[in-house]
């Protein structure tokens, strides 16, 4: 049976994603109403519930391989055996690509008598095999997670009571099967921030007028030099520009509103952008201001129905007949071809580190300067960035400041020792002063 996640807006804007039989297209019951009570419910945004879906789906067609009938299986008063959860935790640590061969190989496969090769069973006691169809360590974690909840839920729904008393042995032994959670980074070259000569280099070539600009309409220059330039300036995430108004914007204000939007009415994007952090009002230079009023005057003016489209940043596809606002799908098309054009990976998550690495550099001045406290730095980060008080977001940022700065107190110890060192080694014990 084949699985789609489809999604949908309610006349309120509401967002909403379904499980359905790809097939039938009816929609799954338990699944839609587990996400529905569980996800949707408790005030969780369309992605978590998309999320939550597609792990479910991928439940159902491990089930399906495995010839599990959980529904049947509970109804009957029949939990998971152990083998039967270890199979399960297994697949989850597989591609999906992975499953997919193991379903066309089940389907085609014949049974023959088994005749051993000794010679190979032989070689074999030699080899070491490489399981390398496997997804990372967090997204096994979090698939898990979602299927135990979620599997649990169903036998406690499902399942006779009297048969609920070893219901706590199986999720308690299902949930030793998920992997150990790892910190998302364990080395050096895990920063996402960009270095002064690649923001340089990224500055210059998307200029309307560069000559290795990648793009050629005109329109769409000017675009992508405001969006990126914003991201720059702002250190927003990708969904909070692509959420920005132009009927917002106060000409001359310096300032751009980042407002918290689930299920706003006005923005017909089926996978919509959100503001994951706390709504706020940015100020930005008055080249990038300029940069913007250029675009809404010059530009986004001639996009038809324009002025029916709230949003800030449009789409400027060739024939396009109402005007539309880009998609998440569009922004990250823009960066392939940035990337692509520079020769190293450019995207909106990297200058929102880059950001806050040339912030702390700033406010570690003014710190010294005695302009501002510690506290009230963090506090201006927290702010602009829309992160709670306190939350201590603002470390998975500044790592790669904090490095640099570590490794330049390093070297001047190192400096300071190799000199004294310098003036001992190799002189005449007249000549050294200790």
């Amino acid at each position: 049976m084949k699985y789609t996640i489809q999604r949908f807006s309610f006349e309120s804007g509401e967002r909403y994603a379904l499980l359905m039989n790809a097939q039938t297209g009816v929609p799954l019951m338990h699944q839609n109403l587990y996400v529905t009570i569980h996800i949707r419910n408790t005030g969780n945004s369309i992605n978590t519930m998309i999320a939550c879906l597609g792990d479910l789906r991928l439940l159902d067609e491990i089930c399906e391989y495995l010839d599990i009938q959980l529904e049947q299986r509970f109804a009957e008063g029949k939990l998971l055996s152990k083998s039967e959860m270890e199979s399960i935790s297994y697949w989850t640590k597989k591609t999906k690509i992975a499953l997919e061969s193991a379903q066309k190989g089940k389907k085609t496969r014949n049974v023959v008598a088994f005749r051993p090769n000794l010679k190979r069973l032989e070689s074999s006691r030699h080899t070491v095999v490489i399981d390398t169809d496997l997804v990372n360590v967090m997204t096994t974690y979090n698939r898990l997670s979602n299927i135990i909840s979620y599997t649990i839920w169903l036998a406690k729904t499902l399942t006779p009571t009297k048969e609920l008393k070893q219901l706590d042995k199986m999720e308690t032994y299902f949930k030793t099967l998920r992997p150990t959670k790892q910190p998302s980074n364990n080395g050096a070259n895990v920063f996402k921030s960009l270095t002064q000569s690649q923001i340089i280099r990224v500055l210059d070539i998307i200029r309307p007028d560069a000559t290795d600009n990648p793009w050629n309409d005109l329109a769409t220059r000017y675009r992508n030099q405001m969006i990126v330039n914003v991201l720059y300036d702002v250190g927003c995430r990708k969904g909070e520009v692509l959420t920005l108004k132009a009927t917002e914007i106060e000409g001359g204000s310096y300032e751009l509103k980042i407002r918290r939007n689930a299920d706003d009415p006005d923005d017909d994007r089926a996978d919509q952008p959100l503001v994951k952090t706390l709504g706020r009002d940015v100020s930005v230079s008055k080249d990038v201001f300029e940069m913007v009023e250029n675009y809404i005057i010059k530009y986004r003016s001639q996009v038809k129905n324009s002025g029916k489209n709230p949003f800030l940043i449009l789409s400027h596809q060739n024939g396009a007949k109402t005007a539309k606002a880009l998609s998440i799908s569009g922004l990250k098309g823009m960066f392939e071809t940035l990337s692509e054009a520079v020769g190293f990976t450019v995207g909106s998550h990297a200058l929102r580190h880059t950001w806050n690495d040339e912030f702390s550099g700033d406010i570690e001045a003014a710190i010294e300067k005695g302009e501002i406290t510690e506290e009230e730095a963090e506090d201006t980060r927290s702010y602009l960035m829309g992160w709670k008080e306190n939350s201590g977001t603002a470390k998975t940022y500044t790592k790669r400041y904090q490095q640099k700065k570590s490794l330049r107190f390093a070297l001047e110890l190192q400096e300071k020792r190799r000199s004294w060192v310098n003036n001992i080694v190799g002189q005449y014990d007249e000549d050294i002063d200790i």
